[in-house]
């Protein structure tokens, strides 16, 4: 094979991208494509998407001073992108970090290749890339990008532009999901959750607004408080998205709260959840849901007048409309202009637009600039947002004026409100309402506050989804109940969000083997040691205990990981039940309630299962089991007394590389 068959190969590729029905608009030669207009995207987002075809730069340097790919990398980087995209029609995200790795490949080639020709790679260099990766950033982004590399690797070994097959395997490990179980991953988890000094402050800082914009924002942040919301599910909320469901017995009778004797009302929030769920409905819990109908009604008044100036926009789809009593060819001085707007300066409003005078008049005093009407409103029609906040994959979307969450062109600035355009409020508007900039001040520094060691407030969105759903959690909501609730698709995905319930399980378990409540291999081993060492053994061998309303599961990580990873109703051997325990009883009852309806949505008129691989399903079904054999414990037979700590699945131990099950029964106790 010659040099220059791969070359060849190389060129003509690239030539056929060239002219492929993706990204029509983008100037194949440009080093920044735009693609904005591409990306479904949401009105909250309020960026622009720009594929960069740079070098890498050690600090923030603005794209027209970088210095780009060399032109045969550059143009093997655009072909990749294009092909991918015909392909596979992925988001912008996707291929940015790709981009990224193959920054970092451009600098390796480099250093033998002034060139940079792509068709000289080898595997050496692809594991270079991977120590860089290793080094300079964290697990998660490191095995992402790598995962990248994997699929350039892909690309020249498909289509034989390189004379040896690159054949690269990441040896990057996809990152555990949930916190570790050291003390310094148990610190960040933490960390994740706002402190009780903040929520301190934003209760106080939404009980006292200073003014009307700062009440829109402090409730869009009540509602991530009430409802775990992501940030982009509350700023996408319709209008209309409060719900009132009046609660009926089976018999039909209105339920009776027995505290105020008023019938029992479930109050939710109709909204969009991201990630491909259809739309659904958050039931917020009692105690919470004074707070989110105040935040609700705040937001549907004070954003309804840019919610009246969106619909006008809607109307009127090629201008924006700037006096009913002017028409478009009408001349009108910078006064008439302030008056129409509502701004400081007309004078400073119309050269902002870019806008010339289209005649002036001389007088003794001075002169007077004129501007015509249709100038203006086409010059606002330039920098007119996209009218649709959401648009699904089915053809369905809102408008702005069906939505919750609107403002002016520029509300939140403190002089530049443009009244004639209105807009989604999007995420760096509360991103400075909570952690503020350098030109912006947060909610908390225009009162002074601080936190007790004297540093700067300063909370991101998400955080308050990583809150909600540890409280859910230690409150004792199955995963299936959890995911739900959050808006997710996989069960899996709950562990990453649950903070500190490790840390306290262990805590507990540890007293419980102290006093005596709890038996087995370790806690026979701890009362056979002397005091002074039970500390010590406590700290190398209890690692971990979950403790839910169902029972206990407790097990030894210094010899291996949970298998259940604490979902002890998969079938988890170290999953105890105290036998007669009628607390324990009542909660896994509801459970199986919730599981036998969720179940039954999946079968249809002759009783089969419609989706028998929904994950859901699976999940429910594989619960369901482990709560009959959890109920299973009161009725066993082989132990007559009460209050007995028994293993839920003894034979699970059967399935192990041994073959051996717990068959002395060494986990009963009384308790």
């Amino acid at each position: 094979m010659s040099p220059s068959s791969e070359r060849e190969r190389l060129l003509l590729l690239i030539e056929n991208a060239k002219f492929l029905p993706v990204y029509p608009d983008v100037n194949w030669n440009e080093h920044v494509w735009d693609v904005t207009q591409y990306e479904k995207t949401k009105g909250h987002k309020n960026r622009a998407f720009r594929l960069k075809f740079l070098q890498r730069h050690s600090s923030r340097v603005a794209l027209d001073k970088r210095i780009p790919f060399k032109s045969d990398f550059a143009e093997w980087c655009k072909c990749m992108i294009k092909m991918k995209q015909m392909k596979s029609n992925i988001t912008f995200n996707q291929h940015q970090v790709k981009l990224n790795s193959m920054g970092i490949l451009h600098d390796i080639l480099s250093i033998n290749d002034a060139n940079c020709d792509p068709t000289l790679l080898n595997k050496k260099n692809f594991k270079a890339v991977e120590e860089v990766l290793i080094k300079d950033f964290e697990q998660t982004t490191a095995y992402r990008m790598s995962k990248t590399l994997e699929e350039v690797s892909d690309f020249l070994d498909h289509h034989r532009l390189t004379r040896v097959k690159i054949r690269y395997k990441s040896q990057i490990k996809r990152p555990k999901s949930g916190d570790l179980r050291s003390k310094e991953g148990q610190k960040r988890g933490w960390s994740k959750i706002p402190s009780e000094e903040i929520f301190e402050a934003l209760a106080e800082i939404s009980n006292n607004t200073i003014d009307k914009n700062e009440l829109i924002l402090i409730r869009i942040v009540d509602l991530l408080v009430v409802g775990g919301f992501r940030i982009g599910e509350v700023l996408s909320l319709p209008v209309k998205c409060w719900v009132s469901k009046p609660q009926f017995s089976d018999s039909g009778k209105p339920l009776i709260d027995e505290d105020t004797g008023n019938q029992i009302v479930s109050c939710g929030i109709r909204y969009w959840p991201e990630k491909g769920h259809e739309p659904s409905i958050k039931w917020i819990p009692s105690h919470a849901v004074p707070l989110a109908k105040r935040a609700i009604e705040d937001l549907i008044k004070e954003c309804g007048k840019a919610r009246g100036r969106a619909r006008i926009l809607e109307r009127n789809t090629n201008r924006v409309p700037f006096s009913a009593q002017k028409s478009s060819k009408d001349l009108i001085t910078t006064n008439e202009v302030q008056k129409i707007v509502g701004c400081r300066c007309g004078g400073d409003f119309v050269r902002q637009l870019g806008l010339k005078p289209a005649k002036v008049e001389s007088f003794e005093k001075g002169k007077r600039y004129l501007y015509r009407v249709g100038e203006i409103e086409t010059a606002l029609f330039e920098r007119l947002r996209p009218l649709v906040v959401l648009e699904r994959d089915n053809g369905k979307k809102q408008v702005l004026s069906e939505s919750l969450c609107v403002c002016y062109f520029y509300q939140f600035k403190s002089s530049s409100t443009n009244k004639l355009i209105a807009q989604p409020i999007n995420e760096q508007h509360i991103s400075d309402l909570l952690g503020g900039r350098k030109t912006v001040k947060s909610a908390f520094s225009r009162r002074g506050m601080k936190a007790s060691d004297g540093s700067a407030f300063h909370v991101n969105t998400h955080a308050f989804r990583h809150w909600l759903n540890t409280l859910a959690d230690n409150g004792g909501l199955n995963e299936l109940q959890l995911a739900r609730w959050m808006g997710r698709k996989d069960v899996r995905n709950n562990e990453a969000y649950k903070h500190g319930t490790v840390a306290q399980r262990v805590e507990m378990s540890k007293k419980l083997i102290k006093d005596g409540g709890l038996a087995g291999p370790i806690a026979d081993v701890y009362e056979g040691l002397d005091p002074v060492e039970r500390e010590l053994f406590l700290e190398a061998h209890v690692n971990t205990a979950h403790f839910t309303p169902y029972g206990l599961c407790l097990h030894d990580y210094s010899i291996e990981p949970c298998e259940y990873h604490l979902k002890c109703l998969d079938g988890c051997l170290e999953y105890l039940r105290i036998k007669g325990n009628q607390q324990e009883r009542k909660e896994l009852k509801k459970l199986q309630v919730v599981l036998e309806i969720q179940i039954a949505k999946y079968r249809d008129a002759s009783g089969q299962f419609v989706e028998s691989e929904n994950p859901f399903l699976n999940h429910s079904l594989r619960q369901l089991d482990g709560v009959k054999a959890a109920l299973d414990v009161d009725a066993d037979s082989d132990t007559s007394i009460d209050k007995v700590i028994i293993s839920v699945f003894p034979k699970a131990g059967e399935k192990d590389k041994s073959g051996e099950g717990d068959k002395d029964g060494a986990w009963q106790k009384t308790a």
